[in-house]
């Protein structure tokens, strides 16, 4: 728990915010992988197996939402590969707070 305390005081010292698409896409990235951790959980009772299915299943939503914006709307290559960070950096740090609550 202190190095999750000590995380957000450093994150709050930043003097860069990001774009609300960012967060957005943070909380996303968070918000798939917990609920995808939370069901393949309970389906395997494996912490280990609910992590990998997790972050599988955000990284597999993002890179299609991420092409589909790159097709249909013309996003930069450079956009996506931004947003799909952004919203893998929320599914991660969801893993870690997952982890330290179970």
């Amino acid at each position: 728990m202190k190095t999750l305390i000590i995380l957000f005081l450093s994150i709050g010292t930043l003097n860069a915010t990001p774009p609300m698409d960012k967060v957005s896409h943070f909380a996303v990235g968070s918000t798939i992988y917990g609920g995808s951790y939370c069901l393949s959980y309970k389906l395997t009772n494996n912490k280990v197996a609910s992590t990998i299915i997790g972050l599988g299943m955000t990284a597999a939503i993002a890179t299609a939402k991420d092409v589909h914006d790159r097709n249909k709307c013309g996003s930069p290559i450079n956009e996506s590969i931004k947003d799909l960070a952004y919203t893998m950096g929320g599914a991660l740090a969801a893993s870690v707070v997952i982890k330290i609550t179970f």
